[in-house]
């Protein structure tokens, strides 16, 4: 994995991409979430802002039961120091993690705080079954004006996150760069392009050398 890891960053890091315009805002409750955002970091020096909760949630199953009434209230639990601006950045990456197929409602209160207009979103979160489900619905309602791409998904688990996030964070930062004008050059995308068949190529022997080693 290690290995992996090392030409998954040297193939990336080749690339001139500009991350000054791009912010990380997540809610972690597990900490996988914010395992999650650091390997998004591994592949770009983005700044990140952590939804810390005033009050602190209980044990899971404890916090799973609060937040359904949090759903049902339409509940706005309080943020120790809420982000009061984005203007500086034009891409956000928003992670969190999915409960009962929704946003966390800490989460709203953070997006309702904010102006997106003219901002790209671009969402990524763990979860117990349900993939990302109605999450992404529910950022567009809370931010109109903005662009809210595809989501990117990972089964709420530690070691998964580990086995997969390496690979799939790679091909997400990819697309996000692909996409976006947060490239120093443009002609460093469309090599990016070129050479992704053969990088998707190299993966699978990379993959062997590991279980190999």
């Amino acid at each position: 994995m290690k290995l992996y890891i090392f030409f998954s960053l040297l193939f990336l890091n080749s690339l001139e991409f500009d991350t000054s315009k791009m912010l990380i805002i997540y809610f972690s409750y597990s900490g996988n979430t914010e395992s999650v955002v650091n390997y998004i970091k591994l592949f770009g020096d983005i700044p990140s802002f952590k939804i810390i909760p005033v009050n602190e949630y209980p044990p899971l199953q404890e916090t799973l039961a609060l937040a359904h009434v949090e759903l049902d209230n339409n509940t706005r639990p309080e943020i120790k120091e809420p982000l009061k601006s984005i203007s500086e950045y034009d891409t956000i990456l928003l992670g969190y993690p999915l409960w009962h197929k929704h946003l966390p409602c800490i989460v709203m209160n953070q997006l309702e705080q904010l102006d997106f207009r003219g901002k790209t979103i671009y969402p990524f979160n763990t979860y117990g079954s349900s993939g990302i489900a109605e999450s992404v619905n529910d950022i567009k309602k809370l931010c109109p004006g903005a662009k809210v791409k595809e989501g990117f998904s990972i089964q709420d688990s530690t070691s998964r996150i580990k086995e997969e996030c390496v690979n799939r964070i790679k091909d997400w930062i990819y697309d996000i760069f692909r996409d976006s004008d947060n490239v120093n050059d443009r002609k460093d995308v469309q090599g990016l392009y070129n050479n992704h068949s053969f990088f998707i190529k190299m993966n699978f022997l990379l993959i062997l050398l590991v279980i190999l080693i």
